[in-house]
């Protein structure tokens, strides 16, 4: 398709699981600059957040294309600053959206089959529910909990 997919993410322990996911580059927020590396590398035509940071924001923004497109699909913190100027004079979308539409899920689900896409999960025993559980919750879950109950 002829993008070149970016990651971001607040330090380093997301960069293995993210290239080998198919990320081409990866850059962490505490270090360096990387509005400007992204920008250096054409700009972002689209940013996909699924995990906000109330402080980037802007920054993303910043390193979008012209008529570029940040969607929100997560949520973690209450609010998120950007600079309308910036997304006026650079014709600049956000969007939210949360699938609750059967019909879509129908077409992703559809798409992986056809894909052969497996989901990346975290399996717990019966027995230690309370533990997937706990790790779903405290945010410290990196796929989806799945108990098994045999």
């Amino acid at each position: 398709m002829g993008f070149k997919t970016v990651a971001i993410s607040r330090n380093e322990d997301k960069k293995e699981l993210s290239m080998k996911l198919g990320a081409k580059y990866y850059f962490s927020t505490e270090k360096g600059d990387f509005c400007k590396e992204i920008k250096d590398l054409g700009g972002a035509k689209a940013v996909i957040l699924t995990g906000p940071s109330e402080n980037i924001g802007d920054k993303l923004i910043d390193c979008m294309q012209e008529g570029g497109k940040l969607m929100l699909l997560g949520t973690n913190c209450k609010k998120m600053d950007f600079s309308i100027n910036s997304i006026i004079f650079g014709k600049k979308i956000i969007q939210g959206w949360i699938c609750f539409d059967n019909e879509v899920k129908k077409e992703c689900l559809e798409f992986s089959l056809k894909n052969e896409i497996k989901p990346m999960v975290e399996t717990y025993k019966f027995e230690e529910l309370q533990k997937g559980y706990d790790s779903m919750s405290s945010g410290k879950a990196r796929f989806r909990s799945v108990i098994k109950f045999n």
